[in-house]
């Protein structure tokens, strides 16, 4: 049975009569649908069966379907997730803190980017370095890395580049420490995109929109295609062409993917699957970060983040200024079963992510608002392009030793990621100076960045993996640990080597689980990790050298409850890194990060017809054993101590398929610079929505109205340390970066499924 969807997307700083027009063709509409079940994704493909029954009858097929995995219908819960060499496991009964965030509530509240999707998981932040399409996700408080952290179906890939939203089923995210099970990483966390997979049957998905803002109009085309193609092979193809304008003053804004997913399932016991995707970003006339250090004119004095400032007003970013982002991504993946109980995963990925970044920045450099634009001022602003390849090699299998059952992994897996950078330095340039109260819009300037590059940098890093996991009765445990080899060098423009470093070393884990209950679990783990250590910034006098691997701990106790129609989970947390920071012009390990911490998540019907998903996370971020008065003891830069997003929908009983929606966003003030002067305050942001299902002219219809950030609230969404090493702690050199955060936003939109 063939499928179609077709979607009006449109979006606006400001309510319009035409976004009316969605609700009132659905309120015109054939009868409702008796309920959602048929706004499921297909299912993942199968082996077809020969000689199946000819359908003599036409049946509504969607109705009829189960419901797939994390779907609006289940509350958004999840029942399986990867876990590294692990495998599929049901995240209620590993014990390990995972967040989900299902393809269905990316659907239902809109979102094309990875900065939008963080805010589901309360625990999660998002550094901006560069801008919103350009940073580092991180969990529990602790920066994120460039490829260590994240990864594309178990393989590393860059976060310093921009990826649709459209081409993934769900993110997965593992909080904390995860080094023995996936090599070497900062206790940022481990996010996972998950690739949609073809489909068992046809399946035919159109989406045709224009996006409006105060008269201009943003194009969005995006097809969802995928089915069987015979001799064992079937495809999933996704593309995507949106272009226009946004909601900040003369911005500009294009997306293009091309995204195509071939299965092959010619043999028994046998699964192939490949992956190719392209995609494109350019953008232009976003606000810019607001940096702020010791005064230009009076140097030793605190400048102060001023309180958040109105993102749509013209000469707080500059139209010519932006960035272009091309990646491409190919991957390919093995899976073979010996038996049921013995298991082998292949998998390889490789990733070219070009950046042309010309961005500028603003840096405040008194108390009253007064800044200089600059461009050519950002972090990275030279590296042209991040190259990552990628593989993994895991043997799963089961064996039982009298009365207990081991769950063994024996893998390696590993990546190497190469900088390309400018051969001759982006010299900064001062486009003009004004004020917070009066910004001004500048004319582009005479400047020329396309030139030679070369190879920077090499990172190296490679795992042996092995796990056991052992239960008897209600009790388990599992006991890991990998030996990791971490090789990184740096070159200058004619090719010479002028650092290497080469390191190895175990990381551990252990945890013990018990159910007391058939539907409870309650687990402590404990985790040592090594992670590659920072490199000193350019400036020091140990510039470009790597310093010693950081050895990071994690101790976590928690507790799973799945419930008929509900999951919550729980876990508290202590963990600790080695901070490195510029003091005396020395880059150098002179302090420790401390975080203790709790988190709630809810997902599911808490009663009936009221579906809830969200959590809260509680963090106490510290410094400790710097050597100085004034940061000794102080909260870490940009990490909030409360944080919490909570998203509910009702389906209403009166109106069949009427679902209002709403989401609640709420960021506790953080630290704006080391000594703890200055703070970004407290905000929160509101979410309404709601959509319909009903029939159109004989077809599924779903229409849907989202009004993001409804108070539109002003707020800093991102506060950060100069770079990710840290920066400096002293004053009289410190740069923290702040970028601000998105106003108000209209989106309304259909889907026809034929």
């Amino acid at each position: 049975m063939q499928l179609m969807q077709l979607r009006d997307f449109y979006r606006s700083d400001s309510k319009r009569g035409l976004l009316a027009l969605p609700l009132a063709l659905a309120m015109l509409s054939s009868p409702a649908l008796a309920d959602e079940a048929g706004t499921a994704s297909p299912q993942q493909a199968a082996p077809v069966t020969k000689n199946a029954p000819v359908q003599l009858t036409e049946i509504d097929v969607q109705a009829s379907k189960p419901p797939r995995v994390g779907s609006a219908e289940t509350g958004y819960r999840v029942e399986t997730v990867s876990v590294g060499p692990l495998g599929t496991k049901d995240p209620m009964e590993i014990p390990y803190s995972i967040s989900v965030v299902p393809g269905d509530l990316m659907e239902n509240q809109p979102t094309t980017g990875m900065a939008p999707l963080t805010k589901y998981i309360p625990s999660a932040q998002y550094e901006a370095r560069g801008g919103m399409y350009l940073g580092r996700p991180q969990t529990r408080g602790f920066e994120g890395t460039v490829s260590e952290n994240n990864r594309m179906d178990g393989l590393n890939i860059t976060a310093t580049t921009a990826y649709p939203m459209e081409q993934f089923e769900r993110l997965e995210v593992m909080t904390g420490l995860g080094g023995s099970l996936y090599g070497p990483a900062s206790p940022s966390g481990v996010f996972n995109l998950v690739l949609k997979r073809p489909t068992a049957q046809p399946y035919y998905e159109l989406d045709l929109g224009d996006v409006s803002y105060g008269g201009q109009v943003n194009n969005y085309y995006h097809a969802d295609l995928s089915g069987p193609l015979g001799h064992g092979f079937s495809y999933r193809a996704n593309l995507l062409y949106d272009s226009g304008h946004e909601w900040a003053p003369s911005s500009t804004i294009t997306r293009k993917l091309t995204s195509l997913a071939l299965d092959w399932r010619g043999l028994p016991h046998t699964v192939v699957e490949t992956n190719f995707s392209y995609y494109e970003l350019h953008e232009q006339g976003f606000p810019a970060g607001f940096s702020y250090a010791s005064s230009i004119a009076t140097p030793g004095t605190n400048i102060k983040l001023p309180g958040a400032l109105d993102p749509t007003r013209a000469g707080y970013g500059q139209s010519w200024a932006g960035y272009d982002l091309s990646t491409r991504t190919a991957s390919i993946k093995v899976k073979h079963d010996f038996s049921e109980n013995w298991h082998l995963t292949f998998g390889f990925l490789d990733q070219s992510a070009g950046r042309n970044v010309f961005q500028v920045l603003n840096t405040l450099t008194d108390n009253v608002g007064t800044f200089q634009t600059s461009l050519g001022a950002l972090p990275n602003a030279n590296t042209t392009t991040f190259v990552v390849d990628s593989e993994l090699l895991n043997l799963n299998g089961r064996v039982k030793t009298g009365d207990v059952t081991h769950d063994l992994v024996l893998g390696t897996s590993g990546h190497q990621r190469s900088n390309t950078t400018l051969s001759t330095v982006f010299a900064k340039q001062i486009v003009g100076t004004a004020n917070i109260n009066n910004p001004v819009s500048y004319p582009e300037p005479v400047w020329n960045q396309k030139q030679d590059s070369y190879i920077s940098n090499v990172i190296q890093e490679q795992v042996l993996n092995a796990v056991d996991t052992l239960t008897y009765k209600s009790w388990s445990a599992i006991l890991s640990t990998s030996y990791s080899w971490l090789n990184s060098a740096t070159y200058n423009v004619s090719g010479a080597t002028t650092n290497k470093s080469r390191d190895e070393g175990f990381s551990y884990g252990a945890s013990i689980a018990n159910k007391p209950f058939e539907n409870t679990l309650v687990y402590f783990s404990y985790a040592d990790s090594l992670q590659q250590g920072d490199t000193a910034p350019t400036g020091t006098s140990n510039s470009n050298v790597t310093l010693p691997p950081f050895r990071s701990t994690q101790y976590e106790t928690g507790v799973k409850v799945s419930l008929d129609k509900i999951d919550l989970t729980t876990a508290l947390f202590r963990i600790d890194r080695p901070y490195a920071f510029t003091s005396g012009n020395v880059f150098q390990v002179q302090g420790k990060q401390i975080n203790y911490g709790a988190e709630l998540m809810v997902a599911g019907e808490i009663i009936d017809r009221v579906k809830v998903f969200g959590g809260v996370a509680i963090l106490n971020p510290k410094l400790v054993d710097t050597g100085s008065f004034t940061t000794e003891d102080k909260d870490v830069i940009g990490v909030p101590k409360v944080q919490s997003n909570v998203y509910v929908e009702y389906r209403m009983p009166f109106i069949t398929g009427l679902t209002p929606s709403l989401n609640v966003h709420y960021v506790g003030r953080r630290a704006a610079d080391a000594e703890n002067v200055s703070y970004a305050s407290a905000y929160t942001t509101l979410d309404l929505g709601v959509r319909y299902v009903s029939t159109l002219i004989g077809k599924e219809t779903t229409w849907r109205l989202t009004v993001n950030n409804v108070t539109n609230e002003r707020y800093w969404a991102s506060v950060m340390p100069s770079n990710i090493n840290g920066g400096s702690l002293t004053p009289a050199s410190t740069l923290n970066t702040a970028y601000l955060g998105t106003p108000r936003e209209i989106i309304a939109s259909m889907q026809v499924k034929f």
